[in-house]
């Protein structure tokens, strides 16, 4: 009896050893890819909102040539940068959960396109090997002195064999309006060598919703290209991101000297060009199935202290990333 009892109490401890065991392993996992989550969030957002405006090099003339009116995701030059308010998502994204949004435009840095030959007369730019380019990408076109913003028409030719694009007017959507860039004749006879590049345009809004399976996720509403036409569409970065609040340090000074001088939420926001960083606070969540809290674990939001109804895992992370192309 003495024996039995005592192997009772030895295979109670070693029960309630490996209980504590086993939820102090779910704690530091669900830590941990709370930690991973917001880590790829933040590179994600740093990655384009750095480059906020990038049209390839400087310049001193800018055109968009696609038929107006120009949404958000056509608008490089007049709005690169915008930030939104819970409830207010701009065109296209849907089913955003009650958080701030933040829509960037910049050109494609990761891969440049050579122009060869470019003649006004028949708006066609050609290159020297295949470009790959699909009909109805929308395309910056730069020579460092200006920068043009239109739509690839034709030619019909597979992406992975044509050395030309085609900028005509009646066709497209959202279309051109004019085929007039703003370059001249070159790299025929006779006429100086080209010094035109074309870059995709890049236009993405940041926000949160619900993903399959139910999880708050970080979203990017992303400009793309389907049978011939420019479109948007959601695509998931990274799930477990549950609240996004972002302040834009805007330089208010009468005149310009390129400092920070106030955080402000997106309403208060009257000229976005001033906007010379932003400041990024979320808050990631662990999933259903870890539940890890013994009790509800309160956290400070927005000077808010939030009580959840639930036993996940929750971490407040905050960021301030600066717009290179302005600061």
């Amino acid at each position: 009896m003495v024996a039995m009892a005592v192997g009772l109490i030895i295979l109670t401890a070693l029960g309630f050893t490996f209980l504590a065991s086993s939820r102090v392993f779910q704690l530091i996992e669900a830590q941990a890819r709370l930690q991973e989550n917001v880590r790829f969030a933040f590179e994600r957002i740093t990655h384009d909102l750095r480059m906020t405006g990038f049209t390839g090099c400087g310049q001193s003339q800018q055109r968009n040539v696609l038929n107006p009116p120009h949404p958000w995701a056509h608008n490089l030059f007049g709005m690169p940068l915008q930030g939104h308010l819970s409830g207010q998502p701009p065109a296209g994204v849907s089913n955003a959960l009650a958080s701030d949004m933040l829509t960037v435009l910049r050109a494609d840095q990761s891969q440049d396109f050579v122009v060869t030959q470019y003649q006004v007369a028949n708006a066609r730019f050609q290159f020297g090997s295949p470009h790959g380019i699909r009909v109805g990408t929308l395309l910056v076109a730069t020579d460092c002195a200006q920068a043009t913003v239109f739509q690839m028409t034709g030619p019909s030719d597979p992406p992975e064999l044509s050395q030309a694009v085609d900028i005509a007017i009646g066709s497209g959507d959202p279309g051109n309006a004019s085929q007039d860039l703003g370059f001249a004749d070159c790299g025929g006879s006779g006429q100086a060598a080209c010094r035109i590049r074309l870059l995709r345009l890049l236009a993405g809004t940041f926000y949160l919703a619900r993903n399959p399976q139910g999880e708050p996720a970080l979203y990017r509403e992303t400009l793309g290209v389907s049978a011939g036409k420019a479109v948007t569409t959601a695509a998931e970065i990274v799930d477990g991101i549950e609240r996004m609040q972002l302040r834009y340090g805007v330089d208010s000074s009468t005149v310009a000297d390129g400092s920070v001088d106030a955080y402000l939420p997106a309403d208060q926001v009257s000229d976005w060009s001033r906007v010379l960083a932003v400041r990024i606070a979320l808050v990631a969540v662990s999933r259903q199935d870890q539940a890890v809290n013994r009790e509800p674990q309160p956290f400070v939001f927005n000077g808010e202290t939030i009580t959840p109804n639930d036993l996940r895992l929750r971490k407040v992370f905050q960021t301030t990333i600066a717009v290179r192309n302005r600061a």
